[in-house]
């Protein structure tokens, strides 16, 4: 006879249920401004977000993430770049979108720029990230103006691992949107194609600022290692649709994905 009473409590032992946890927090910059950001992480309903690095969780391995939004003086915040966030955690890991100073409650005042302390908003994030969540290397994920943000400040921290540049604003001479994005944002160009941090690029081919000739050329310019995703059918503002994050998160969790592995 076999005795099956072991094997029937196993059974009726109720598997743990997993949700995507968040936690408002709340920083400072080195200019004194205060930050607002919202951490997400998937865990089994009785963890909550502290030490989300301790031996055992999926996220102890891997990277944590932070996310940047587009211009804040155009309509940028953290709140649209919440469905990015949510995929990252789904897939494991600990994730940080902040809102640059000026919108989504922060204190401060946004530059035309992103010169006039976004970089100090974004090195805060990427502190508490490291300091007080304990978290060994963050990988920066930025969005259109969040991208020159994080290309100006990934060498500025030896544990900001590597980034994933979305919709980088290079712009051109072809259009309202492209010339701005050529004249003000520039400070930030130089820093994204010198950088030896592993970088890579992500765009729609159709997108409004700047066109996939430029891209490439720039990504030419980039040091190792890099690599280069181009979206089909999405424009500049429509990558972050409900339909299109998962073809956008995809090839930055595979590049995180192998930069852990090696």
């Amino acid at each position: 006879m076999v005795d099956t009473s072991h094997s029937e409590e196993c059974r009726s032992q109720p598997s743990p249920t997993t949700e995507i946890k968040d936690k408002k927090v709340t920083l400072t910059s080195s200019s004194g401004v205060m930050l607002c950001a919202t951490l997400s992480l998937l865990l089994e309903n009785d963890r909550d977000l502290s030490h989300p690095f301790q031996p055992g969780l999926s996220s102890s391995t891997k990277p944590a993430i932070l996310v940047t939004h587009p211009h804040s003086l155009l309509g940028g915040n953290a709140e649209m770049m919440g469905g990015v966030a949510r995929h990252f955690a789904q897939n494991g890991f600990l994730v940080m979108r902040l809102n640059f100073r000026g919108v989504g409650g922060s204190s401060g005042t946004a530059s035309i720029r992103a010169t006039g302390g976004e970089v100090s908003d974004l090195l805060a994030a990427a502190d508490y990230l490291h300091e007080e969540m304990e978290a060994p290397q963050v990988f920066l994920v930025g969005y259109s103006t969040g991208a020159a943000v994080s290309a100006s400040a990934i060498d500025q921290r030896s544990f900001l691992t590597g980034m994933a540049a979305i919709a980088f604003p290079f712009g051109g001479w072809w259009g309202i949107l492209a010339v701005a994005s050529r004249l003000a944002l520039s400070p930030h160009f130089e820093a994204v194609t010198t950088t030896t941090k592993p970088t890579i690029f992500l765009m729609g081919d159709q997108d409004e600022i700047t066109t996939v000739e430029e891209l490439n050329d720039r990504f030419e310019q980039a040091r190792e290692p890099k690599k280069l995703s181009v979206i089909k059918g999405a424009g500049h503002f429509s990558l972050l649709g409900r339909r299109a994050t998962p073809g956008l998160c995809a090839p930055i969790i595979e590049f995180v994905t192998n930069l852990s592995a090696t």
